[in-house]
């Protein structure tokens, strides 16, 4: 909204130029659901009444074009990068019976190289085919998960309760503060949250979560959507700005090609879901389209 109001602001001193006006301060205000915007104009000797009609004609009519109370939106999905590991790497977490350098070093090592490998474009990395990151992954995973488990070598239920009571905390301290700021978060999870972003708070936005990255030392991708259609935390569908379809868990209409153990469950009802809410196709012209008695 700043950058919004600071164009504004230039745009309207633009077109008051002609009539030696000065344009001294734009502000926007919201209370409850009532914008006020505010233009305060100045004049040296004095503005009078027949001049601040014809400056208000030009003050609504760049305004009306400004739009400045856009009501568009999209989703953004903030995802914070191995937020586990992360959080063992910058806060010096390991198990009390191992030398926490040299291990907070390697899941340190494993995470940055895990994060670098994600975001190559490269086929192949040192030779390996790029499936890296996807390895990386589970053992980055298994090394917290082996902090949690009572016969393993890396057993310490101090530290497990020390990365996840801590990692809760700073998700709820991020949620906390957009809310705060009038920034809906609807879904929270482990490393991240989605949020309904208008136009209008994206400066907003980012300046809390630069803050929060910041403070808590942390790193994060911010995906944006332009539609994210949600049964819980692992079913969903989102569309991208460039119109690219995500498919996750149940709403998958073939989730049953890509993993049968998921198992094969009425996958009519999950193409009837993502026809109706994305392209806006009645759930009874879907059923009626199907010919296959297994997909019921």
């Amino acid at each position: 909204m700043k950058l919004v109001l600071e164009k504004l602001k230039i745009d309207l001193q633009e077109r008051l130029d002609s009539e030696e006006i000065i344009v001294d301060d734009v502000t926007f205000e919201e209370k409850g659901k009532y914008h006020f915007l505010t233009v305060t104009l100045d004049k040296i000797g004095g503005i009078d009444l027949e001049t601040i009609v014809d400056a208000t004609k030009i003050v609504n009519e760049v305004v009306d074009k400004a739009d400045i109370t856009d009501d568009s939106y999209i989703y953004i999905h903030f995802d914070i990068s191995s937020f586990y590991p992360s959080i063992m790497s910058v806060y010096h977490i390991a198990p009390a019976h191992l030398n926490e350098g040299v291990f907070t070093k390697l899941v340190s090592w494993l995470k940055d190289t895990r994060i670098a490998a994600k975001h190559s474009e490269e086929d192949l990395i040192d030779g390996i085919p790029n499936i890296l990151a996807q390895a990386l992954k589970i053992v980055i995973n298994s090394i917290y998960g082996k902090l949690g488990f009572e016969s393993g070598s890396l057993y310490d239920r101090l530290a497990v309760l020390k990365v996840t009571i801590n990692g809760q905390l700073m998700i709820l301290m991020l949620c906390e503060e957009l809310e705060l700021a009038g920034i809906e978060v609807i879904s929270a999870n482990t490393d991240g949250i989605v949020v309904k972003l208008y136009k209008k708070d994206k400066d907003k936005f980012e300046s809390i979560s630069n803050n929060w990255k910041q403070l808590t030392k942390l790193d994060a991708d911010a995906e944006e959507y332009k539609c994210y259609i949600n049964r819980d935390i692992n079913s969903y569908v989102v569309e991208e700005l460039n119109s690219k379809t995500t498919y996750k868990g149940a709403l998958h209409p073939k989730m049953y090609a890509i993993d049968l153990s998921k198992g094969y469950d009425m996958p009519v009802v999950a193409q009837a879901v993502v026809n109706y809410f994305l392209y806006n196709k009645p759930v009874l012209e879907t059923l009626y389209e199907c010919t296959n008695i297994l997909d019921f």
